[in-house]
């Protein structure tokens, strides 16, 4: 995790592809958290967040585009995920590749992110969608 700032966490986070991961400064992370930028992803985490237990944060989803093709043949899609400044992400959420969370946004706990949360706002369900706006 080259030029990653100073965080902390709980037991159990893993990162197995920490070289395509940057973590800001202050960022607290709970249990259980699998940050994966594996299979072409990237992810970044700003400063001062705030990541709640069992999050998975995975950057690459399975291609299945090719239905003469077995699916675990097809390899995968990776893309960005960003979680822009002063985020809170809840126990349990899901958040997939290609997807910006704006800064000082929430993302209620056990919701499945799968597109831009826009800043200063709390997000929470399956898919997440904007409950209100913070400010």
């Amino acid at each position: 995790m080259q030029g990653s700032g100073y965080f902390t966490s709980l037991t159990g986070l893993w990162i197995p592809c920490p070289n395509t991961v940057f973590i800001g400064q202050n960022v607290s992370i709970n249990r259980y958290v699998i940050i994966d930028s594996c299979d072409a992803g990237r992810i970044r985490i700003g400063n001062n967040c705030l990541i709640g237990p069992y999050v998975l944060i995975r950057s690459a989803d399975h291609n299945f585009n090719n239905p003469d093709v077995l699916f675990n043949k097809q390899g995968h899609i990776g893309g960005d995920i960003i979680i822009e400044d002063n985020c809170w992400i809840g126990g349990h959420v899901t958040i997939t590749r290609n997807v910006t969370i704006g800064t000082g946004s929430v993302v209620g706990a056990n919701s499945v992110v799968t597109k831009d949360i826009p800043p200063h706002s709390l997000a929470a369900g399956n898919p997440a969608k904007i409950i209100r706006f913070l400010i």
